[in-house]
C-alpha cells in the first residue's frame, strides 16, 4: 500500500492519477499500459532520472533510420543486430587424390624381418636380336657362322625365324615369295652361333650329303633374329638347362607421422562449430596421406644422420625410380597413342592391364582424340580399389587412367607413369597405428595427443612392365 501510494502521490505521481483516472473514464484499466505509454510518450519530469532524447549521447541508445525495416538496412544500421547461421558440419575436402596409397591399402602387405626391403625379379629372356656382321652365302657349307648381338637367348636346338631374308622350297631350287628362312642351332662359341637351314638352298659340293642338308642364304647386317621353340632329336633325352638369377631390388622403410595436440580448455570451451578432436585428427590424417603419396611417388631411398638423437633416419624410394622404360612423345594424335600402347604393352611379361596416372595436361591431350573414329579402341569405366577410373581398351591391353593430381603438384602436368597392379608391393616394417595420450597424466601439459604412425615402402617388381611417358622438352 506504501508503495502504490508514492507511485500516485509521489514526484509525478498526481498527473499519473489524472492519467489513470482519464484512461478509467475510456476504458483502460491497466496501469501497466499507462506506464508503457507514459514511456512512449516520453513523459519526462525535470528532476526524473533516464535518457532524454534531446539530450547528448542519445544515438547511443539506438538508431532511428526512415523507411522500411529490412535485413540489408538493418545490417547497415547495426551489424551485430543479426545472428550468423553456423552449418554443424565442417566442410572437409576429402577426395580420393591419395590413389596410390589408396591402392596399396588393398594389397595384401608383406611383413619385412628388417628394415631393408629385398626382392627378386626374373623377367622372361628377349625373343630377338640381331646379326651385327653381314653374313655371305657359302652354297657348299651345310652351316653358317652368325655374329649376332645376345647369343645368350639362345640354346643349342633353338629354331629362329630370320624376318626379311626368303627361304627355298623342298627341292632348294626354287626361293620362296612368302615362307621367311628358319635355322637351327647347332652350337654356341661366344658370340657367334652356328647353325643350320630348314628351308635353304640345295647344296653344290659334289660330295655325298643328306638330302636335309641345305646351305644358308646371305643375310644382311642388323637384320633381326626371332627365337622360336627347340627341336630335339630322335635321340635326345635332355637339352641344355634353363638358368635363370633374379635382379635384386630393394628399398628402405620410412616411418610416416603426424600428431595432435588439444589443450584441455580447449576441449572443455563451448565453440560455434563441432570441431573436435576427432575432425582435427581426420585432418591430420588427410595431410599425412597426401604426404606419403609424394614419398611413395617421387622418394629417395637413404640415411641421414639425426645429430640430436644421433640415429640414422630411413627414406624410401618411390615407385618412379623402379621404372626404366620410357616413351617420349611430342604430340598426341591417335596413332601417337596406339604406338604409346604397344610400346607399355610389348616385350615383357606383364598383365594386360595396366594403370596409367596422369597429369592434367596429359588428360587434356588424350581427351582431344575422338575415339568414335577408331574401332579398336573402347572406352568406358571401371571401379577398381574403390576408385573410379577410366578404361581405355585396346588391341594391346586395357589402360586404367585416372588424373592424378599430386602430378600437377610436382611439376609433371605432361607427363604420366604406367604401372602393372601384379607387381605391386607394399612392405610393412610397422603396420598403421592411432595411439592417444594423456599428457596431463605423464605430467607433460594439460593436453591430450593423439599420434598415427606407419613404417613402410613401397616396391615395383619386374621393371619393363612399367613405363614413364614423358613430353618431349
Amino acid at each position: 500500500m506504501k508503495q502504490i501510494f508514492k507511485n500516485y502521490f509521489g514526484k509525478g505521481g498526481l498527473i499519473i492519477l489524472f492519467l489513470s483516472l482519464v484512461c478509467a473514464i475510456a476504458g483502460v484499466t491497466d496501469v501497466g499500459a499507462v506506464n508503457s505509454a507514459e514511456a512512449v510518450a516520453g513523459i519526462f519530469t525535470p528532476n526524473q532520472t533516464g535518457p532524454d532524447p534531446s539530450s547528448p549521447g542519445a544515438e547511443n541508445q539506438g538508431k532511428h533510420v526512415a523507411g522500411d525495416v529490412s535485413i540489408d538496412t538493418g545490417k547497415n544500421v547495426q551489424t551485430e543486430l543479426f545472428k550468423p547461421y553456423y552449418d554443424d558440419e565442417i566442410v572437409k575436402v576429402r577426395p580420393d587424390k591419395a590413389i596410390l596409397d589408396t591402392m596399396m591399402r588393398h594389397l595384401t602387405p608383406r611383413n619385412m624381418s628388417s628394415i631393408d626391403a629385398k626382392w627378386g625379379s626374373v623377367d622372361i629372356k628377349p625373343f630377338e636380336t640381331f646379326v651385327k656382321t653381314a653374313y655371305e652365302e657359302d652354297t657348299t657349307s651345310s652351316t653358317a657362322t652368325l655374329t649376332v648381338d645376345n647369343p645368350i637367348i639362345f640354346a643349342k636346338s633353338s629354331t629362329i625365324l630370320v624376318k626379311g631374308v626368303y627361304g627355298f622350297d623342298e627341292s632348294g631350287t626354287v626361293q620362296s615369295t612368302k615362307d621367311y628362312l628358319q635355322l637351327r642351332v647347332k652350337s654356341i662359341a661366344g658370340q657367334n652361333i652356328i647353325v643350320y637351314a630348314t628351308n635353304g638352298g640345295a647344296l653344290t659340293s659334289t660330295a655325298l650329303r643328306p638330302r636335309t642338308q641345305k646351305y644358308v642364304p646371305s643375310i644382311d647386317a642388323n637384320t633381326v633374329l626371332y627365337r622360336l621353340g627347340r627341336a630335339a632329336t630322335e635321340f635326345d633325352v635332355k637339352t641344355p638347362p634353363t638358368s635363370s638369377y633374379p635382379v635384386i631390388d630393394n628399398n628402405y622403410a620410412q616411418t610416416f607421422m603426424c600428431q595432435i595436440d588439444i589443450s584441455k580448455w580447449y576441449q572443455k570451451q563451448d565453440k560455434i562449430l563441432d570441431w573436435e578432436k576427432e575432425d582435427m585428427n581426420e585432418a591430420a590424417i588427410y595431410e599425412w596421406r597426401m604426404e606419403m603419396e609424394g614419398s611413395i611417388m617421387y622418394g629417395k631411398k637413404g640415411m641421414t644422420y639425426d645429430d640430436d638423437q644421433n640415429i640414422d633416419v630411413y627414406t624410401c624410394n618411390g615407385i618412379t625410380k623402379y621404372m626404366f622404360k620410357e616413351y617420349e612423345y611430342t604430340s598426341f594424335t591417335k596413332e601417337d597413342f596406339i604406338d604409346m600402347t604397344e610400346y607399355i604393352f610389348t616385350k615383357n611379361s606383364g598383365s594386360k592391364k595396366r594403370i596409367l596416372f596422369a597429369g592434367s595436361k596429359f588428360i587434356s591431350n588424350i581427351s582431344k582424340i575422338d575415339w568414335t573414329l577408331n574401332k579398336e579402341i573402347t572406352t568406358g569405366i571401371a571401379v577398381e580399389w574403390g576408385i573410379k577410373w577410366n578404361t581405355i581398351e585396346t588391341n594391346f591391353g586395357t589402360l586404367y587412367l585416372i588424373h592424378h593430381e599430386l602430378l600437377d603438384l610436382y611439376g609433371d602436368a605432361d607427363n604420366a607413369y604406367v604401372i602393372d597392379p601384379d607387381y605391386l608391393y607394399k612392405y610393412i616394417w610397422e603396420a598403421r597405428s592411432s595411439k592417444s595420450y594423456d599428457q596431463e597424466a605423464l605430467g607433460v601439459k594439460k593436453s591430450d595427443t593423439i599420434v598415427n604412425s606407419e613404417s613402410f615402402c613401397p616396391g615395383l617388381g619386374y621393371p619393363s612392365c612399367h613405363c614413364k611417358i614423358m613430353k618431349a622438352a
